[in-house]
Order: structure tokens, then C-alpha cells, then sequence
């Protein structure tokens, strides 16, 4: 082998390995941001339909997207009235509270904080590992969302403006 193609091999090697190096860099800082905040899933599962979704959100990328659209609050969007029982409850009105209890949400122990069951259907909602975890069930079909517990008040603050 000559002199020259001893130096291009040299230099093709010393490029792949730069390129591997950094490669192995980014992926390692992308995996390192993204787990700085935890990561938010969403898991669909309909056996009427065949559908079995899920989709790992990293907290990061929500806080992006909360603050880089247009979201509006839920009494600017003309969600902020709820009626039950026959009570009007103004959600912007409790908003600032919601918010305050959430906040709390990332000191409690671990526990179930609410929980429904019929002959049909099952709601669950509880603190467990760090996670504030939904769950709902019906004959056929389920939905089970994660997000952090240290997230939660951010996003109700964003949603309740």
C-alpha cells in the first residue's frame, strides 16, 4: 500500500470516528434533556377498533409546545363553565386554587385520590412514583395517561391562564 493510501485511510477513519463521535454525543445529550423532565404517555387501547397506541411525550417538548402556541386558557376558549347537578361552577374562577392544590400534588405520598366504579366503567386517579396517573376503562376500551407530578401544576397554570 502506498504512502498516499495509507493517508487517505487515515483520514476516512479519523472522520468516521469523529462522526461517530458525535453522533453518540447528540443522541446522548437529546436523551439527557429529554429525561431531565420526565416523560408524559399516553396509552390507547381499543379492542373494538384494534387500536393499541403509545405515544412517550418528553416533558421538555410539552413545555415547548405550551409555550410556543396559541393554547388559550379554558375561560378564554369558552370552556370555563361546568355544570353539575344542576351547579354552575365557573372553572376560571378556580383556576388559581386548582393550581395551588397541584402544586402540592409533588409532596404527597403516594395515593389513590380518586376513584369511580359502575357495572361498566372505571376512573382512577392517583399519585404513584412521582407520576400523577389517569386511568379509564370501559367494556372494550381503555386510556391510561402519566405525566409528572413535578409538570402538573405548570400545565393546569398554562390551561387555567
Amino acid at each position: 500500500m502506498t504512502d498516499r493510501a495509507k493517508r487517505v485511510w487515515i483520514v476516512t477513519g479519523a472522520v468516521a470516528v469523529t462522526l461517530i463521535v458525535g453522533w453518540v454525543l447528540v443522541i446522548g445529550a437529546a436523551y439527557a434533556w429529554a429525561a431531565r423532565g420526565g416523560v408524559v404517555t399516553v396509552s390507547i387501547h381499543d379492542q373494538n377498533e384494534g387500536l393499541h397506541l403509545w405515544v412517550p411525550v418528553p416533558m421538555a417538548l410539552v413545555d415547548v409546545a405550551l409555550t410556543a402556541t396559541a393554547i388559550p386558557a379554558i375561560h378564554t376558549a369558552g370552556l370555563g363553565h361546568l355544570s353539575v347537578d344542576g351547579v354552575d361552577i365557573d372553572l376560571g374562577e378556580l383556576g388559581p386554587m386548582v393550581v395551588e392544590l397541584l402544586e402540592e400534588l409533588e409532596s404527597m405520598p403516594d395515593a389513590t385520590l380518586v376513584e369511580v366504579v359502575d357495572s361498566r366503567d372505571y376512573v382512577k386517579v392517583s399519585k404513584s412514583g412521582g407520576k400523577l396517573l389517569v386511568e379509564v376503562r370501559e367494556p372494550g376500551a381503555s386510556v391510561r395517561v402519566s405525566i409528572p407530578t413535578h409538570a402538573v401544576a405548570r400545565i393546569a397554570d398554562r390551561l387555567f391562564g
